[in-house]
């Protein structure tokens, strides 16, 4: 097992953030099945990645030279085609607490979606968008983009859920087309 590498003032940071909130992300997080490409920080059950990225500050950093930015859309964009979401961060973002902040957030919305959609709630299964009884497909998330889900009979959640970030929509979205 190789040795992983120091972290950066920024990673060193959100760490702290993590212990002081009782996390434990996996640190260099192997994500994809043919790639060697990993995650700064990872929360695998919920798929959620977090990034500390390098130099940003006009200093010719990895990040801002064109292979490295091109570099860094192939890794993201693969990992959306794998339902992950990735936040990037800022030093500077992850000393003002905004990162934990947000990551906090996430977190606790997949857990509330996880608990919605498990068979005891309230004895109402979430039922796709895609079934039976409507034609058409299911409405993507505007977020990450994965398929919706609609809790049929739940007076407390009329809305729409994604699974695969926990964002809900309580408005109707439009009926795709035909």
């Amino acid at each position: 097992m190789p040795i992983p590498r120091a972290l950066s003032r920024g990673e060193e940071e959100f760490s702290f953030h993590c212990r002081v909130n009782g996390l434990t992300p996996d640190r260099e997080y192997l994500f994809h099945p043919m790639r060697k490409w990993r995650f700064d920080f990872a929360f695998p059950k919920q798929k959620i990645a977090v990034e500390i990225e390098g130099v940003t500050g006009g200093m010719g950093g990895r990040h801002q030279r064109r292979s490295g930015l091109e570099g860094d859309a192939y890794k993201y964009n693969s990992a959306a085609e794998l339902s992950w979401t990735v936040l990037r961060y800022t030093p500077s973002m992850v000393v003002s607490g905004e990162a934990i902040d947000q990551v906090l957030r996430m977190l606790k919305s997949r857990a509330e979606g996880a608990e919605m959609l498990s068979s005891n709630y309230i004895g109402v299964p979430f039922v796709p968008w895609w079934d039976e009884r409507v034609t058409g497909s299911a409405p993507n998330c505007g977020i990450c983009g994965a398929l919706m889900v609609r809790a049929y009979g739940v007076p407390m959640f009329p809305g729409w859920l994604c699974l695969s970030c926990g964002n809900r929509y309580e408005d109707e979205p439009k009926e795709p087309k035909p």
